[in-house]
């Protein structure tokens, strides 16, 4: 189970740090390339190829790798569902109890109560 659970994280994590590398790579291209697009006929780059992709190529690279990435970080949220309340500044030790309304008082030791007896 253990190893399982250790493999999914690091699979998930590859997948995140895969697509912030090609989304940044690609927006740092993008970036040093200039304005795109026609421009009426001002553009001497127009159509031109930045490291063999062309711009449009470019753009979908980074739009499907910022897609990835935001994939993974969601799955690495609901992967990570059960460690957020604990952790939770509903915990800190800094945030005085009495700013709480009395009904979210009761909702805060509801949910202390629920971990409690999980953990």
């Amino acid at each position: 189970m253990k190893k399982n659970k250790t493999k999914t994280n690091y699979i998930v994590d590859m997948i995140i740090g895969i697509g912030f590398l090609l989304s940044a790579v690609s927006g740092i291209v993008l970036l040093l390339a200039g304005s795109g697009g026609y421009q009426g006929g001002r553009n001497p780059r127009y159509m031109s190829e930045v490291l063999f992709p062309s711009r449009s190529d470019w753009k979908d690279i980074h739009n499907w790798s910022s897609i990835l990435m935001a994939a993974g970080v969601a799955l690495h949220f609901v992967l990570h569902w059960n460690w957020l309340p604990p952790h939770s500044l509903l915990n800190a030790p800094f945030i005085k109890r009495s700013v709480f309304s009395p009904d979210h008082q009761a909702l805060v030791d509801s949910l202390r109560t629920k971990q409690a007896l999980r953990g």
